[in-house]
């Protein structure tokens, strides 16, 4: 039975990892965090990760770029999650950037997405931590379960139950 937990916790990591891979903005939905800024990126070369990365299951291409933003010198990045490729290298195309850290030092880029597209984002990271979660609290209920014992298990249920009838 644990085995079914693990394989289907890997699965649905794998899943949701992809399926937040397919979203190709920034992610800085709402107030909290820095804000996005419209800033220009050329793609210098791409390397294709896959089928099973860190971007999810399938293929992906990551890219260098060379940032150009108006009141600062050139930077590099990289664009993960297929969002530029390599027929787009020498090309210049427009991008978002979000940045953290002391200096702002540490940038996510993406390109510039709608609404629906910040909805979904939103959506599959409840779905992501929801069914991780309800696969926590049922792997830790069947544990609890095979480390008492079925009988000791009952009896336990059948106690609960008395009392609440005392006290209801």
């Amino acid at each position: 039975m644990v085995a079914l937990y693990v394989v289907g916790a890997v699965l649905w990591l794998l899943l949701a990892t992809t399926a937040i891979s397919l979203y190709q903005g920034v992610g800085a939905i709402g107030a909290k965090g820095p804000s996005e800024q419209a800033v220009q990126g050329t793609v210098q070369a791409c390397h294709r990760v896959g089928p099973l990365s860190d971007q999810g299951l399938g293929y992906w291409w990551i890219c260098d770029i060379t940032v150009h933003a108006d009141g600062r010198a050139d930077t590099q990045g990289v664009l993960t999650r297929s969002i530029a490729t390599p027929d787009q290298i020498g090309q210049t195309i427009e991008l978002r950037e979000r940045c953290f850290g002391e200096q702002n030092t540490d940038c996510g880029y993406g390109k510039p997405t709608s609404t629906w597209g910040d909805i979904y984002l939103v959506v599959m990271r409840f779905a992501q931590y929801g069914i991780a979660l309800a696969l926590g609290i049922s792997a830790l209920f069947h544990g609890v379960l095979a480390i008492a014992g079925a009988p000791r298990y009952a009896r336990f249920v059948e106690r609960r139950a008395q009392r609440r009838k005392r006290t209801g």
